[in-house]
């Protein structure tokens, strides 16, 4: 081969590579998550999921209470080096995981509940997750009713401040829109 040709497959090469890299390393299908306001009001993404919807509206503190209820352990500091909405999340994937265990552990009890007998009513992981958010769904609910109304006051109070600004513009006189020339003497 010549060197023309080698240094032409060596591009063509390098090329495949370059696209290549440019490709996300895991393609993500967006569409099963849903968009969901958090608890400081931003835009956030889940799975939509029982643990997801239960979580959903906690801020870290509250999601952390439960996490340490729930699964037996505090994750603040292990996850303190992380920005909020990783720590939400790695806890999510935590309180998730430990659902799946309890309904794996708990097949057997699960199995007589679908055939119609007697079992404990805390069977279901998503059971125990509920009675570990109930505590603290009080203070969300709290919080939310809160918050909202916090809301109303300020629009309301944004809406009185622009209703008056629209009057004192509109009380104000209109200045011409024509200037007068005023015409200066040639230099001679």
């Amino acid at each position: 081969m010549t060197k023309e040709v080698k240094a032409s497959e060596a591009e063509v090469e390098l090329d495949e590579i370059v696209t290549e890299a440019k490709k996300p390393l895991v393609d993500v299908d967006r569409e099963k998550y849903q968009t969901v306001r958090t608890a400081s009001g931003s835009k956030s993404l889940n799975n939509g999921d029982d643990v997801a919807n239960a979580l959903q509206g906690m801020n870290v503190d509250e999601l952390y209470e439960v996490a340490t209820k729930f699964l037996g352990e505090d994750y603040r500091e292990k996850y303190s080096n992380l920005n909020i909405g990783m720590q939400r999340m790695n806890l999510g994937n935590r309180i998730r995981g430990h659902v799946t265990k309890l309904n794996k552990t708990n097949a057997s009890e699960l199995a007589k509940v679908k055939e119609g007998e007697d079992a404990p009513l805390q069977v279901t992981g998503e059971k125990q997750l509920e009675n570990a958010i109930a505590p603290v769904a009080e203070k969300v609910a709290k919080r939310v009713a809160k918050d909202a109304e916090d809301k109303k006051v300020k629009d309301a109070a944004a809406a009185e401040a622009a209703a008056k600004a629209k009057k004192e513009k509109d009380a104000k006189p209109k200045a011409s829109s024509t200037k007068s020339e005023v015409k200066k003497p040639k230099a001679a």
